[in-house]
């Protein structure tokens, strides 16, 4: 109660208060009458403008990045540049996956040792979405040899190394198709992310 008696000044849980406002904006008005709930924005679709079309990328948390805690880390410079999360898993990926991941390689020499390191200790596999995603994906991870990647890029940042290069990414959107068929057999998620209206404007 107020000082000097009284109960004007008691909120009542469960009894909405005159001229008080919910956290949503609902509530009565001054003179009596209740505010309706918001409206909320109109969610739109993310642009699909011939030229800019959304792309689905596959990018590898190579052991050495998830030894190293470095998960987390790379999935928020993702996120953060505005990229939609379409797919996640952690596995030791088997050895047939890994052959056909890197069958370009097959005849160098470094192929063996290749497979043995990214067969060594689990891996994250992630799709990850957005307009032009192969070619953004690629220029946040940075070129392969930490020691000569610039900072800002996920491998200037965290890595000193051109073999312990902590990240794969697809290099064109035919390989991306090749390689999310492999890591994510049971196809990726197709959702509404709400967060794409404030990310792209109409030119985007």
């Amino acid at each position: 109660t107020f000082p000097g008696g009284g109960h004007g000044g008691v909120i009542r849980p469960g009894r909405p208060q005159r001229g008080s406002l919910a956290l949503d904006g609902s509530g009565p008005r001054s003179d009596g009458t209740i505010r309706p709930f918001p409206t909320p924005l109109a969610a739109h679709a993310p642009p699909r403008r011939p030229g800019v079309p959304m792309e689905t990328s596959l990018v590898l948390v190579k052991p050495d990045g998830v030894q190293r805690g470095l998960v987390g880390r790379v999935l928020s410079r993702f996120e953060d540049k505005g990229l939609s999360i379409a797919g996640l898993k952690l596995l030791v990926a088997p050895k047939a996956t890994l052959e056909k991941h890197y069958a370009v390689h097959r005849e160098r020499p470094f192929y063996g040792s290749l497979l043995q390191f990214m067969g060594s200790g689990p891996v994250v596999a992630i799709a990850v979405r957005g307009v032009n995603a192969v070619s953004v994906v690629r220029t946040l991870l940075g070129p392969t040899n930490g020691q000569e990647a610039p900072g800002g890029t996920i491998r200037g940042d965290f890595g000193m190394s051109r073999s312990f290069n902590l990240v794969h990414a697809s290099d064109s959107t035919d390989n991306a198709a090749m390689e999310l068929g492999l890591w994510f057999p049971e196809g990726t998620c197709d959702y509404q992310h709400d967060v794409l209206r404030w990310v792209y404007d109409d030119e985007a």
